[in-house]
């Protein structure tokens, strides 16, 4: 590791692990003791504080009045649904500052489903708190120390070695190894494989995809890689890839949250998935932004985001109440698995799979667009569709290209191709990434 990484990676182990993050652990390891009825106050309390923060910071809700009695039930019939395009067209009215970032505000940037840059003003307090809420969800399923020993194939940005092989690096303060998803291929695997059995960590955290890229190419070169858990995130985990990472690397441990951080579900040790609500105030909708029972929109109200909170932010991602008691005596409550995600995995042009989440990259940081589409429609070739903005350029269009090449992989062949608007499916689904070639099997249909 280079001296400025290490020094990063020091500053940011002292700022969210010693000072940051150990005591909100504690703190939430707390919460999972609390009554039912003392659990209600404390979801009340966290609610009404992020109504303070909005009413004085986001101009859309000056001018609703505070509530008095129950501040649930007042928020559902007091506040409108936000969404995406809310965001994106009224950022004056939903971003602090009229949407200027200041010095102090720190921006997470995503292109989500529907494929449109946006940003997300955050607080370092925001980020404490969504650090400590992972590491309870590891302490949960590993009853390790905080510092639990890590591998980490998440699409981060590595400076790799070519001619030594050499696809990671090692943050000894936080003791993680992080692995180069980029430099996966059935080539290097070996030498992924060989790191990961030398440096022994208790749980690898993937992407879905990537974790059964892993576990494949361990199959096929009869390779050992094992781990305590692998915990999944920000795809869909489908059943076949739970099953083969389960059986070549170790117990799947599925994770749901998303860059507006308005939920967040955890997989408990029976396989239910929580929702973590002194996270947020979650509601499940129906199309008319109903309160229902069947399977509904996701929409949730941040609690621990000062700078920028987000009231009853709707996404796109579906699911339903799950009824009863969980085994694992969680006062949470469970919902069905996530559905609403249909994205496929793409190949670059040395057929090496390529994560969807991997592909949101390209587009941070790219404005002017107001949808976008990426499609595989041959085996070496790529189209990303663009719906462009009134001060789209040919310049917006090129920095994809780049970042796929960049950020992605070199072995991208794409070209932009500007279009009206991206269709939906026949059961009304947003597909952002999808695989079009003849022989692909379409994993993700519509039933």
């Amino acid at each position: 590791m280079s001296l400025f990484k290490k020094i990063k990676y020091t500053f940011r182990y002292f700022l969210l692990d010693v000072f940051g993050v150990k005591g909100r652990i504690n703190k939430l390891r707390d919460n999972s003791q609390l009554s039912v009825e003392n659990f209600e106050k404390l979801q009340e309390k966290l609610l009404l504080k992020t109504l303070y923060a909005a009413k004085k910071k986001i101009p859309a809700y000056q001018n609703i009045p505070l509530p008095h009695g129950s501040v649930k039930q007042y928020v559902s019939s007091h506040y409108p649904v936000l969404t995406k395009n809310d965001l994106l067209q009224e950022r004056e009215l939903y971003y602090p500052n009229a949407g200027i970032k200041r010095t102090f505000q720190i921006v997470g940037k995503t292109s989500g489903t529907t494929g449109s840059p946006l940003d997300i003003f955050r607080s370092y307090n925001s980020i404490a708190w969504e650090n400590a809420f992972v590491k309870r969800h590891w302490l949960d399923i590993c009853a390790a120390d905080q510092l639990v020993k890590r591998a980490t194939l998440r699409g981060d940005q590595i400076a790799t070695d070519a001619e030594t092989g050499v696809y990671w690096m090692f943050n000894p303060m936080d003791k993680q190894l992080l692995l180069s998803s980029k430099h996966l291929n059935e080539d290097t695997f070996a030498r992924f494989a060989k790191i990961i059995q030398q440096y022994q960590p208790k749980i690898l955290q993937a992407y879905p995809s990537m974790a059964f890229q892993l576990a494949k190419y361990a199959a096929e070169q009869n390779i050992r890689v094992s781990v305590d858990y692998v915990f999944t995130a920000s795809e869909m985990l489908y059943d076949y890839q739970r099953e083969l990472i389960e059986k070549q690397l170790g117990r799947v441990v599925d994770f749901y949250g998303m860059a507006e951080r308005v939920a967040m579900a955890t997989e408990c040790k029976f396989r239910n998935l929580h929702v973590n609500t002194d996270y947020s105030f979650v509601e499940i909708l129906d199309e008319d932004n109903n309160p229902t029972s069947d399977e509904g929109y996701i929409v949730g109200t941040t609690f621990h985001n000062e700078e920028m909170p987000l009231i009853r932010y709707k996404l796109s991602d579906r699911t339903k109440w799950k009824p009863g008691t969980c085994q694992c005596g969680s006062h949470y409550p469970m919902i069905e698995p996530i559905s609403g995600k249909f994205e496929d995995i793409l190949y670059d042009t040395d057929h090496r799979p390529v994560s969807p989440s991997l592909i949101t990259f390209a587009f941070k940081g790219v404005n002017n667009i107001k949808k976008s589409q990426v499609a595989q429609i041959a085996d070496d070739k790529w189209v990303v569709r663009v719906v462009p903005a009134a001060d789209y350029g040919e310049q917006d269009g090129n920095k994809v290209i780049q970042n796929l090449r960049e950020l992605v992989s070199d072995k991208v062949n794409a070209e932009i191709v500007l279009v009206e608007d991206i269709a939906k499916t026949a059961a009304g689904k947003y597909r952002w990434v999808l695989n079009e070639t003849p022989s692909r099997r379409n994993i993700a249909t519509d039933e």
